[in-house]
């Protein structure tokens, strides 16, 4: 996936990659006590990646606001991923092209 067009392989690769990764859907989350932050990416079933600690201790506010955006994209790609998809194969069953456009 290193320009706008995806290859025919690549949908098969992302079911793989998707097949592969705990059930949807994620959420993004982020906890305090005052003095440790933890950041989180959970399902149903239970934490995904969880970071804490030393990871996060001396971390700015644009810090962490970039962490909880790129947690936040995560949890929504795993949800919106295998509706893509379907949508990529439907469009190239109508022998359309898809483009993605990565500035989006």
């Amino acid at each position: 996936m290193s320009d706008s067009t995806l290859t025919d392989a690549e949908p098969t690769e992302l079911d793989r990659v998707i097949a592969a990764a705990p059930a949807g859907p994620w959420t993004a989350e982020h906890y305090t006590d005052g003095g440790v932050d933890t950041f989180a990416v959970e399902s149903d079933a239970g934490p995904i990646c969880v970071l804490t600690g030393d990871l996060t201790e001396d971390l700015d506010h644009e810090q962490r606001a970039e962490i909880v955006g790129a947690l936040a994209f995560v949890a929504v790609a795993r949800t919106a991923l295998p509706a893509l998809l379907a949508e990529v194969r439907r469009f190239r069953g109508a022998d359309r092209p898809v483009v993605v456009d990565p500035k989006r």
